[in-house]
């Protein structure tokens, strides 16, 4: 019973963690001729006069990451469940959390016009975000692996389920103040959709198996706010006009950032997006579980350790009645406020030659009370005028096998586009982590091509352009 649950429990983390998507975007960063990398800096302003996105193609980006163990873990993890010794990644963040993470985007409508100075984009956008939250502890506790003591609190505080599906509306506006430095700023209006949020959540579990009294106490609370996901009858309550628009769930963001250029061959960018909340406030239900603590007499955890079976039913009706009663949880309707998952990105580009350049990124997310860092490092080609590359090798979510690879073709008026931040998981599949992707197509007109001699200048507007 027990083996069969710690292995349902493991094949639901990997299979939630490959159902859900992930932030990072470090390949789009690195190719400057794709219109959509605006969306990692609304300061990098898109070569092109004029792009317009296509509806659901001109971009549509997903990824899977999980920082707790890879596929071959969970492999052998199957195959010797008792004597696995294998071991996980090292958490990650301050807080000692590993993470499933989530994001996928989907854009309904894209433009942007640059003429002189100013450069004014739109852009509607469909956003999944999610995560699931869980302690190394889990892992040791799934696997059989407890460290042997008396009286000291094994905690899972901690572990929690997170999504989020809203609509934006973002008018991004940037302004070239002088030929090094461009400024821009995004403001987002959010039209909440779903959410679920974990707010508090604390478990632990206070074993004392050897002293005259053995015990087991464990104790815990919980607050989980949802909106969107707790109706008593889907089926007559769904009405889709209703969900697509008139849901009363709101919220804004701002996007910031700046890029500087000391030469005309290098650039230095940094930008931090998605400064903002959600106020839900309609189909909102809050579970909420009281800090207690639930004591087990001798006999029951002397049965329970020898039984090696944890049945709370196998107690005795006494003792899950005051199990039940302990874990009472109460419910309410009132409204509350989610925030999104900051990023702060910094990079630094030098234009080798006029067809290769060369980038270096830093991507810092901020996840509850963690900051998860990320870094990449990239080349960019663009052997010909219609066409460019880029070829990255990157580390992010305790992984540091990650070989990116972008590429984008310009067939007059299209750009078509796809990256991705780990190409290698096709090659070695027990050993991924993350996985990741992004395409699609746009409309581009009055796009810049490459010059005839390229040498340094004090002002870029001297440059001459060929047709």
């Amino acid at each position: 019973m027990v083996t069969s649950f710690k292995i349902s429990v493991l094949f639901l983390l990997l299979l939630v963690g490959n159902s859900i998507y992930a932030q990072q975007d470090f390949t789009l960063y690195a190719m400057p001729h794709v219109p959509q990398r605006i969306s990692q800096n609304p300061a990098l302003i898109p070569e092109a006069d004029v792009h317009i996105g296509l509806p659901l193609i001109s971009a549509f980006y997903g990824s899977a990451s999980n920082t707790g163990f890879s596929l071959s873990q969970l492999a052998t993890f199957i195959a010797n469940p008792t004597t696995y010794t294998g071991g996980y990644n090292a958490a990650v963040g301050s807080s000692g959390m590993h993470y499933l993470m989530a994001n996928s985007k989907t854009d309904w409508l894209s433009y942007g016009v640059h003429y002189e100075d100013h450069y004014i984009g739109y852009n509607i956008t469909e956003r999944i975000e999610g995560n699931i939250t869980y302690p190394k502890n889990l892992l040791s506790l799934l696997s059989g692996n407890l460290p042997g003591y008396s009286g000291t609190r094994f905690g899972l505080d901690g572990f929690g389920i997170n999504y989020l599906h809203y609509r934006e509306f973002a008018l991004n506006y940037a302004y070239e103040i002088d030929y090094r430095w461009t400024a821009g700023a995004r403001i987002k209006y959010l039209y909440g959709m779903e959410s679920i949020f974990t707010r508090t959540s604390t478990l632990g579990v206070n074993i004392d198996a050897y002293s005259l009294n053995p015990s087991m106490a464990m104790d815990g609370a919980l607050e989980v706010n949802t909106s969107g996901v707790a109706l008593k009858d889907p089926i007559h309550q769904f009405n889709l006009k209703d969900y697509v628009s008139k849901k009363q769930n709101r919220g804004v963001a701002l996007d910031l950032g700046f890029s500087f250029k000391p030469i005309n061959s290098v650039e230095f960018s940094a930008s931090l997006f998605d400064l903002g909340y959600i106020h839900f406030k309609q189909d909102v239900k809050t579970w909420i579980e009281e800090p207690n603590q639930l004591k087990v007499s001798k006999d029951d955890l002397l049965n329970m350790i020898k039984n090696r079976d944890f049945d709370l039913e196998k107690i005795g009706k006494s003792k899950a009645d005051s199990i039940k009663d302990a874990v009472a949880i109460k419910t309410n309707t009132d409204p509350f406020d989610v925030p999104l998952n900051s990023r702060l990105l910094i990079g630094v580009s030098w234009k080798i030659k006029e067809a290769i350049g060369l980038s270096v990124l830093a991507d810092y997310e901020f996840l509850r009370k963690d900051v998860l860092p990320g870094g990449a490092i990239s080349l960019n080609l663009r052997p010909f005028n219609w066409m460019s590359a880029c070829v990255n090798y990157s580390f992010y979510n305790n992984n540091f096998t990650n070989v990116g690879v972008g590429l984008s073709a310009n067939v007059y008026p299209f750009l078509f586009y796809a990256t991705s931040d780990n190409i290698l998981v096709p090659f070695i599949p027990e050993q991924a982590t993350n996985v990741h992707f992004r395409l699609g197509t746009s409309l581009i007109f009055g796009r810049k091509k490459m010059y005839k001699n390229f040498k340094l200048r004090k002002d870029p507007d001297e440059e001459i352009i060929i047709d």
